[in-house]
């Protein structure tokens, strides 16, 4: 009976403190934006999820298993990001563009859902900046250059 109550604690704790440390990475990461930016905590999480999706995005699946670590919680912020291709594709010109030269599709993709979550696309460097410090200061250094390496920023 005791080994009972003992296994169904031990349960009740994973199921309460695991997810509880992601979210509180989330918010960590989400502060440190905010508070050194300005920015709303939304426009926050949906210009982390933007970068972290691009990162994820043009990064191999191996090279992104250190930001993955990073940030645990990167899905849910990609989540909050806003989808800049679901608003239009910005015409021919802008697909061409973009089929030409993935670099500068990358950016507009990003200037894109910036200007969607309220911000000029002049905050993406200083995000990428954040971001970068945040996960050298994490302990993964190798994380935070291949984050700062993905991104082009305007």
């Amino acid at each position: 009976m005791k080994r009972t109550v003992y296994m169904a604690a031990a349960m009740m704790a994973l199921i309460v403190f695991v997810p509880g440390t992601a979210m509180a990475q989330a918010g960590q990461l989400v502060g440190a934006l905010v508070s050194s930016l300005g920015v709303t905590k939304d426009q926050a999480s949906g210009g982390a999820g933007l970068i972290l999706g691009a990162v994820k995005a043009k990064a191999g699946k191996e090279e992104f298993k250190e930001v993955a670590k990073a940030v645990p919680d990167y899905e849910e912020l990609i989540d909050k990001a806003p989808q800049a291709s679901k608003e239009g594709s910005g015409g021919g010109l802008a697909a061409m563009m973009k089929q030409a030269s993935p670099a500068m599709g990358q950016a507009m993709d990003l200037a894109k859902g910036f200007k969607l979550l309220g911000m000029d696309s002049s905050m993406i460097g200083p995000f990428v900046s954040v971001i970068v410090d945040y996960v050298k200061e994490k302990g993964y250094p190798v994380a935070a250059e291949l984050v700062k390496s993905m991104i082009s920023a305007p």
